[in-house]
């Protein structure tokens, strides 16, 4: 029965080639639509994020009130140690967008997403280091925040895992900076950040 079915499916579909093409047209459409709202419903909602407890983070913004609706604006420095002073169970961590262009020997400029993070960033979010270590109290002075963080992918990808990446000198945004750690790529945050400076 099973077999005399599908000569019959075969033949019906030999005889009616166009309506075949749609059919199997709208089936791939369907299973492809399918899988993408899957991937992302999963990737969104279902799978936790890789911060240590996901479930209490908030995110903060300040917004001004005006006639075509709500503004956002940049936090202050002295309004985000306001509220650092007054959230007395909580800890509250910063970041500003910084695009970074890097520059090394015989090789074009590459601009990376990079971010600008206050003290503290790295702990907060319960981030992993494949090497080097997190930015110190010192590496917040001005005048002496020459350290920066690279993501573990950019680790592979630009400088292919090269071990002795600690330490090393690199050109960004035509300053040299100094290369003190490698972070877990699940931790690109955010945005898919590749490059963490100190925010001073």
């Amino acid at each position: 029965m099973l077999w005399q079915n599908l000569r019959y499916a075969w033949r019906s579909l030999r005889s009616n080639p166009g309506y075949a093409t749609a059919a199997i047209l709208a089936l791939a459409i369907g299973i492809g639509l399918n899988t993408a709202m899957f991937s992302v419903v999963d990737g969104i909602l279902l799978k936790p994020l890789a911060f240590r407890n996901p479930e209490q983070l908030l995110s903060l913004r300040e917004e001004v009130m005006k006639a075509g609706g709500p503004s956002r604006y940049p936090f202050t420095a002295g309004n985000l140690y306001d509220y650092r002073a007054q959230a007395k169970s909580s800890e509250i961590v910063a970041y500003g967008m910084n695009p970074f262009s890097m520059i090394l020997p015989k090789s074009d400029p590459e601009r990376y997403y990079g971010v600008t993070v206050s003290e503290g960033w790295f702990g907060f979010l319960g981030a992993k280091f494949l090497r080097g270590r997190d930015f110190t109290k010192e590496d917040y002075e001005p005048g002496r925040d020459e350290a920066v963080i690279l993501s573990g992918g950019l680790w592979r990808d630009r400088f292919a895992g090269d071990e002795s990446i600690i330490g090393r000198q690199i050109n960004l945004n035509g300053r040299t900076r100094r290369v003190v750690g490698v972070i877990d790529p699940k931790y690109e945050y955010p945005n898919k950040a590749k490059i963490w400076a100190p925010l001073v």
